[in-house]
Formats: structure tokens, C-alpha cells, sequence
């Protein structure tokens, strides 16, 4: 029924709006100079394959910057990001995102409630 994918549709998206990567904060924190050696030993474990020399990524033996490998392994980086950062572990949807989404929750499903009455009351009627 068509009602009932828009429906899955459109409440999928408005459940995905929370979840996200790294907020900035997180992502000026993970890249700070201070904490760069730390990012390369954190991106290592999950990705031991990755080499580094000196404090700096090896990626096919040239040196390449975090900026650089975030932007091609963006999931592996922000798990690492989320290991070496204890907040982001803790971090969540804000309030205002939460209050959002569970709005948009219940106006979508008082929609499908009209749309599938409507629909019904449009089959009984002779």
C-alpha cells in the first residue's frame, strides 16, 4: 500500500536525524596537535593494516594528514575519534534534536491514522 511505505518512508528518515557522527567539538578535539599521535595509535587498532612513521599517517608510503584520511575512511576515523574521546562515547542527541524528531514521530503517525481512516471509510461507503 502506498500510504504505508510513505509512512516507513518518512518515520525512517525522522529516526536517522539523531544519529550522527562526531559533533564538531568532538572532531576539533580528535584533530588537535597535542592528541595527533594518539588519533594515528587509535585509527592503527582498528585499522592495522595503516602504517606510521614518526607521528605521521603512511598511506601507500606518503605521508598524509588526518584531514586527508578522514575525508576517504570517515567511518574509521570517527570510531577511533569516538575511542580516543571519552565525551563522544557519552554523547548524544540533543535535546531540542530529540524534541524535534519525537514531534515529527507523532505528526507522521497522526497523518497515517487520518490517511488509513479516510481510506477506509472511503471502501465502505457505497
Amino acid at each position: 500500500m502506498v500510504v504505508t511505505r510513505w509512512v516507513v518512508t518518512l518515520s525512517t528518515l525522522v529516526a536517522l536525524t539523531g544519529c550522527s557522527g562526531p559533533s564538531e567539538a568532538d572532531m576539533v578535539y580528535c584533530f588537535a596537535r597535542p592528541r595527533q599521535a594518539e588519533m594515528i595509535s587509535a585509527i592503527r587498532v582498528f585499522e592495522p593494516p595503516v602504517s606510521s612513521a614518526q607521528g605521521i599517517l603512511l598511506e601507500g608510503g606518503a605521508p598524509v594528514s588526518l584531514q586527508t584520511w578522514r575525508a576517504k575512511h570517515p567511518a574509521t576515523f570517527d570510531r577511533a575519534c569516538a575511542a580516543l574521546n571519552t565525551n563522544v562515547a557519552r554523547s548524544g542527541p540533543s535535546l531540542p534534536a530529540m524534541a524535534l524528531s519525537g514531534l515529527a514521530g507523532a505528526a507522521i503517525a497522526l497523518l497515517a491514522s487520518w490517511l488509513w481512516r479516510r481510506q477506509s471509510f472511503d471502501r465502505e461507503r457505497p
